[in-house]
């Protein structure tokens, strides 16, 4: 009985931290896209524009979450169906036989 408690607890605590990345994660994002947008209309004051840095290192931030999240995205498509298709039910011999495994004569 304790065991299943303990792993009751060890579920909730990683759902708890999934949920905390989760919101920096869309904290961050929301963050950046604000900040480029509040400041893209600055007085710029030249190459070493301190505005310009921050707004050029949060661009690349956001490319960069792009990219893990498009990743994520392919991987867990990958996952989904490698988990689901098992389980479904078989094709229809329509979509499973051809005219060569019914060894149709095809003469001309």
């Amino acid at each position: 009985m304790r065991d299943a408690s303990a792993s009751n607890k060890l579920a909730a605590k990683t759902r708890l931290v999934a949920l905390v990345v989760l919101l920096c994660f869309i904290a961050i994002t929301l963050f950046a896209e604000a900040f480029i947008i509040t400041h893209a209309d600055h007085n710029c004051h030249g190459d070493a524009c301190s505005t310009c840095i921050q707004i050029l290192n949060a661009e690349s931030l956001l490319e960069q979450f792009g990219k893990v999240a498009g990743f994520l995205l392919i991987v867990g498509i990958s996952l989904f169906i490698a988990i689901i298709v098992p389980f479904l039910p078989d094709l229809p011999e329509v979509y499973t036989t051809s005219l060569v495994s019914k060894k149709v004569r095809m003469d001309n």
